[in-house]
């Protein structure tokens, strides 16, 4: 989500330009913008930033740490979502 911030940012597009370039309604924009990653599908975001010609690179946990043990964490949604919304997986540009 913080890519794509800065993508409209850096290009100088206002919230109805950058829905039209990325074929979505400006109210998703808006909530790009509010960086809430509870409103937003993985599938979604990676659409977003391959249509704003981005690259992106996702990381999967391993089978053994997908789930709760004492010793590891694991992996969960909303881990991932709280990486996205702070500057997320990987993106290049």
């Amino acid at each position: 989500m913080a890519e794509l911030v800065s993508w409209i940012e850096l290009n100088q597009l206002t919230h109805a330009q950058a829905a039209e370039r990325l074929v979505v309604k400006t109210q998703r924009i808006d909530e790009i913008f509010k960086r809430n990653p509870r409103n937003f599908t993985i599938d979604f975001l990676v659409d977003m930033l391959l249509r704003a010609g981005k690259k992106v690179h996702l990381r999967g946990c391993p089978e053994e740490i997908a789930g709760e043990t004492p010793a590891s964490p694991g992996c969960k949604l909303a881990d991932l979502m709280a990486e996205m919304s702070h500057g997320g997986p990987r993106v290049e540009g």
